[in-house]
């Protein structure tokens, strides 16, 4: 009886030992089968991974790995919720450990870009660097077009645009070697929108242009493609292109930007009543940059037709608008103040907390060498040797030494005190003087304009007033000031005054009132004004003049 229940005993425990290896080497085939084909087709992936049992069947730390990243990995490329971020840093200690390198890197990526839409960039941003270059490392071209691809966004939307054409370009670059359509694309789009943002368009219109070929290739960021060629051609003025990429854009995925975009290319049109309604749903739109471009170009073609009120109310709400975003502005600067003075007041108080012990600790010291002294006193007319009495005296003088450095360190932590609180001072005073500044100079700016404009003659002689006519102008008049930048390029400022007052039909007899100059200075002018000139702007019709 007992041999037979040993037996049993014995064939049990090889059942539930085959069982379990036979559910592992299932679990370890259906991850395998989803892993290969996760760069196609995720969606199937996803399915093949969401028939794990991971009660049952999750029972070695490697499965398990291999299981969280794979779920995460699919999650993400089918645009689902991943809220297994923390299984994440087990994934990513356990592939360390291993010696992984590719699920390593792999493990960072993912991690990395959900905790970026959880907008936890602090911890998003170090893992993103860590993963690049160890992904640049093992040399494996798609995991470093998703972290080159993936820089590239963190970059933009940071503002960060240097940044972003170094990774686009590496993008790019690794797009073409790879001959992969799609990300070729996309990334010719990048690298031109990082040279749009910072301020260099030949470069920008050179890969959008590039980009135009492989349109039909673009998967994912179609919607983005085509938005981005659209604008291209709005800033050259062909109308009719741009309003095609547009609309085939905003069919695709509705977007702000493209919708302002298409806003202004219908006000160019004159077809108004469709700019509004556009206008509208972008103004009630909670993002500021949108609103203020929006609403610029609506004023400048209020403008360029001719309705003054309309263009002044604009103008009113533009400058209302951005004033409230110069307050918010000055709020932070307030606050980052009052939090360096925050911290400087807590270092006061350490330091003074230090300055009773270092002060206690001296009336220590002091007690003793008063202790010691006597004691001295005591036996100096007792037989002590020579050695004795110098061994006295250098303990007193190191005594001495030591309550002249703490004193020392003390009156220091007083003058770094008083010199912090001093920076912070000509700082606020400096903030507010340049803010005055700049109110004062775009007041007299204006005051100038308003007599020119009514027909009165006034002297603008010195640099400094002209230089606040000028100021003014590129706010006010910021269309035409524009247009005299792209066409003199950029001039000296008494130069640039003759092409201001000429613009605003000033003849040459009242310039050389205004100026106070004299007609050979006038005549001087308009032959340096003439070899100045780039290139010549072609007049738009009325309705389109301030709206380029």
């Amino acid at each position: 009886m007992y041999k037979a229940a040993q037996r049993l005993t014995i064939i049990a425990l090889v059942v539930i030992v085959f069982s379990a290896c036979t559910g592992e080497r299932e679990v370890r085939r259906v991850l395998a089968r989803a892993d290969k084909i996760m760069e196609e087709h995720p969606d199937s992936a996803l399915l093949f991974i969401n028939t794990v049992d991971t009660v049952k069947e999750l029972r070695s730390d490697e499965v398990r790995a291999l299981y969280y990243l794979l779920l995460t990995q699919a999650q993400y490329k089918c645009m689902k919720s991943t809220p297994q971020e923390d299984k994440l840093g087990f994934c990513l200690d356990y592939f360390k450990q291993a010696g992984d390198e590719e699920k390593t890197v792999r493990a960072y990526y993912y991690r990395a870009m959900t905790l970026y839409e959880r907008n936890e960039y602090d911890k998003a941003i170090p893992l993103l660097k860590e993963g690049v270059s160890l992904a640049e490392k093992l040399g494996d071209d798609e995991l470093r077009s998703k972290f080159y691809e993936s820089l590239d966004l963190v970059n933009f939307d940071a503002g960060y645009y240097q940044k972003m054409l170094e990774y686009s370009k590496k993008f790019l670059a690794l797009s073409l070697e790879m001959n992969d359509a799609d990300d070729i694309v996309c990334s010719y789009v990048d690298v031109g929108l990082a040279y749009y943002k910072i301020g260099e368009q030949d470069s920008s219109d050179y890969y959008y242009t590039k980009a135009i070929p492989f349109i039909d290739k673009a998967k994912e960021k179609y919607a983005y493609v085509l938005g981005n060629i659209g604008n291209m051609y709005l800033r050259h003025n062909d109308l009719q292109t741009a309003e095609k990429y547009l609309l085939q854009s905003l069919d695709v995925e509705m977007n702000l930007s493209y919708i302002t975009s298409l806003s202004d290319l219908y006000m160019r049109e004159g077809r108004s009543e469709d700019a509004e309604k556009l206008r509208i749903r972008v103004v009630s739109s909670g993002d500021a940059d949108l609103k203020i471009t929006t609403m610029k170009s609506y004023a400048g073609s209020l403008l360029a037709g001719g309705d003054m009120k309309g263009a002044c109310e604009t103008y009113r709400w533009l400058f209302n608008l951005t004033d409230s975003l110069r307050s918010q502005s000055k709020e932070n600067v307030i606050a980052q103040l009052q939090m360096k003075y925050d911290y400087t007041k807590a270092e006061y108080e350490r330091m003074e907390s230090e300055r009773e012990s270092y002060m206690y600790l001296s009336f220590s010291l002091s007690l003793i060498i008063v202790l010691i002294v006597i004691v001295y006193l005591n036996r100096r007319n007792a037989k002590t040797s020579k050695a004795r009495e110098q061994e006295y005296e250098s303990v007193i003088a190191g005594k001495v030494l030591h309550i002249s450095n703490i004193e020392s360190r003390m009156k220091k932590f007083e003058a770094d005190k008083a010199d912090d609180e001093r920076k912070i001072s000509e700082l606020q005073k400096k903030n507010e003087e340049k803010l005055e500044d700049t109110h004062m100079r775009l007041g007299r700016g204006h005051e100038f304009y308003k007599e020119l404009k009514s027909g009165r003659l006034v002297t603008i002689k010195s640099s400094d007033d002209r230089s606040c006519l000028i100021e003014f102008f590129s706010i006010y008049e910021h269309k035409k000031y524009h247009r005299l930048v792209l066409e003199y390029g950029n001039i000296p400022a008494g130069l640039m005054v003759c092409a201001i007052l000429h613009s605003m039909g000033i003849s040459d007899d009242d310039m050389k009132s205004v100026l106070g100059v004299s007609e050979q200075t006038i005549r001087a002018n308009k032959s340096k004004l003439k070899k100045s000139k780039k290139c010549d702007i072609p007049k738009a019709p009325i309705k389109q003049d301030n709206a380029d």
